[in-house]
């Protein structure tokens, strides 16, 4: 299965949580990914982008909500907004 054309087929929930040491990425309430940063060049009124092409080309494609919390979630609760959000499936 292509993740890439998977993943574009179908509504997927994605969740980025980074406590300031550790960055970890969520897709559909499950953790894919947990990245230990020594020295993560985080700055406060930098401009965010969202979206866009990497080289693989464009996708027709819609970012449905966009939510940020003042400390990192934990795993429960970004399972839960998945959840609640994908009608409990």
């Amino acid at each position: 299965v292509n993740l890439a054309t998977s993943m574009l087929s179908a509504w997927t929930h994605f969740a980025i949580a980074f406590d300031g040491t550790t960055l970890e990425v969520y897709r559909n309430g499950l953790r894919i990914a947990n990245v230990p940063l020594e020295n993560p060049n985080i700055r406060l009124g930098k401009e965010l982008a969202l979206g866009g092409s990497n080289g693989y080309g464009e996708a027709d494609t819609e970012i449905g909500a966009i939510r940020f919390y003042s400390t990192a979630l934990p795993a429960a609760d970004i399972e839960k907004l998945y959840v609640s959000r994908n009608g409990g499936k």
